[in-house]
């Protein structure tokens, strides 16, 4: 998929919808400056197909996080134990069919992604959800690309649900993340 990162201190986002081949996937860094003025009225773009929120750290105002969430299309994904995003995600006023996907470190409850042992595993994106998991990669293979800290695998794991998401197979997220690490040694 062709895709396109921008927001505060990144590029504009402009800059990716002026891409000659187009895009499938813009995504959009936004702070709390950004969902201040999204939620003091402002014009802005609504129906985000996801909204992310894993940030622990420095947790937004529930009126923020629900700004964040507003009319999210397909899945509002946030970190599994973050109280104050888990309340927003179920206050939050979304359009029918979308889903609540969480994410850590831990053993995954259905309809989150999660590590059992050292395997990275969607228990939230296959059919039979509340019997099984697949497998998207190893503890290993996120160390060698880089990704060993708590702060960084959890940004892969929410990274995963962005690509489970829009339906990218299991087995190119574990192929991807191998090359990636290949490329680091």
């Amino acid at each position: 998929m062709r895709s396109f990162r921008a927001g505060t201190d990144i590029a504009s986002a402009l800059d990716g919808i002026r891409l000659p081949d187009g895009l499938d996937v813009l995504v959009v860094d936004v702070g709390s400056q950004e969902l201040e003025v999204w939620s003091d009225g402002a014009p802005s773009v609504r129906h985000p197909q996801l909204s992310v929120c894993i940030d622990d750290e420095h947790p937004l105002e529930h009126s923020l996080l629900l700004e964040l969430y507003r009319d999210t299309v397909t899945a509002c994904v946030y970190r599994r134990g973050a109280g104050a995003t888990e309340r927003a995600v179920e206050d939050a006023w979304v359009v029918e069919g979308c889903r609540a996907i969480g994410v850590g470190l831990d053993s995954p409850g259905m309809s989150d992604l999660g590590r059992v042992e050292d395997i990275v595993c969607d228990r939230a994106f296959l059919h039979d959800r509340a019997d099984r998991a697949l497998e998207l990669c190893t503890t290993d293979e996120l160390t060698r690309a880089g990704l060993e800290s708590p702060e960084h695998a959890l940004s892969a794991v929410a990274s995963f649900a962005i690509a489970r998401a829009f339906s990218v197979a299991p087995e190119l997220i574990g192929q991807e993340l191998a090359r990636w690490g290949g490329l680091s040694e």
